[in-house]
Order: structure tokens, then C-alpha cells, then sequence
């Protein structure tokens, strides 16, 4: 008998698919783990600046601002409030592209700028949008 060594033309094509959907199953993979990665610093951006504005804004002065930035929260990490695609909190790219993060002060003094309450959201990739104020913080 004259025997050949080598792989079948099916057993190539099964490898091949094997190997095409392993390939797709990884990639899927790390594009799931690095949304849920950037939707965790959204939150965790929100709640730092959240727990800032609470604790140490608030007791201090009595009110919010009608504005957050570095200098009236100099506790926040300056690049929480930018938010995974570096955009500024309630700011937009050059291509039109608005921040994911919001910040919307309520009941506010015209005059003086002084705010009673406010509302900071994030929109996530795979969950509902993010919202946080000082009476209910929670997701909505």
C-alpha cells in the first residue's frame, strides 16, 4: 500500500473555519470588555465629581454652581471631567460631537449663580444613562 501524509482538503477547510471563528469570538470579546471598561470610568468620572460637588462644594458655600470646572472643583482628577472620547463635561469636539458627561444645575440664582440642586448624567454604551443629583442618586 502507498500511503500519502498530509491533511484532507475538508480537514483544511474545517480548520480554517475553526480558526475564523475563534478569531471572530476574541475580537467580540475584547470589544465587549472595553466598552464595559469606558462605561466604568464614565460612572466613576460622575461619582467623583458628584461626591466633590456634595462634599465639599456644597458644605463649604451652601449652594452648587451653575458651572464645574478644575477651579471651583480643585479635588476632582482634572481628566474626570472629560469624558472616554476627551471631550469636556458639556462640551463638544471640533467635529460637533457632544461629551457624554452633563451637568445641569437647577433652581438657580440668576444674580448670583448660586443653585440649589443639579443633575449629572453619562450616557453608557450598554446600559441605561447614567444619572446622579444630591436627593436621588441612582440609574435611570
Amino acid at each position: 500500500m502507498n500511503k500519502k501524509s498530509g491533511f484532507t482538503v475538508i480537514e483544511v477547510i474545517v480548520a480554517i473555519i475553526i480558526l475564523i471563528g475563534a478569531t471572530f469570538l476574541v475580537f467580540n470579546q475584547k470589544n465587549e470588555v472595553e466598552t464595559a471598561a469606558r462605561d466604568k470610568q464614565r460612572r466613576s468620572d460622575i461619582n467623583n465629581i458628584y461626591q466633590n460637588l456634595k462634599e465639599v462644594y456644597y458644605k463649604k458655600n451652601g449652594y452648587y454652581p451653575q458651572k464645574i470646572n478644575e477651579k471651583n472643583l480643585p479635588g476632582v482628577f482634572p481628566d474626570s471631567f472629560k469624558d472616554p472620547n476627551n471631550i469636556k463635561i458639556d462640551g463638544q469636539s471640533a467635529d460637533g460631537k457632544r461629551s457624554d458627561y452633563s451637568y445641569n444645575p437647577k433652581d438657580c440664582n440668576q444674580e448670583t449663580g448660586h443653585c440649589k440642586t443639579f443633575e449629572l448624567s453619562s450616557r453608557l454604551e450598554n446600559e441605561k444613562d447614567y444619572r446622579v443629583s444630591p436627593k436621588n442618586k441612582s440609574n435611570s
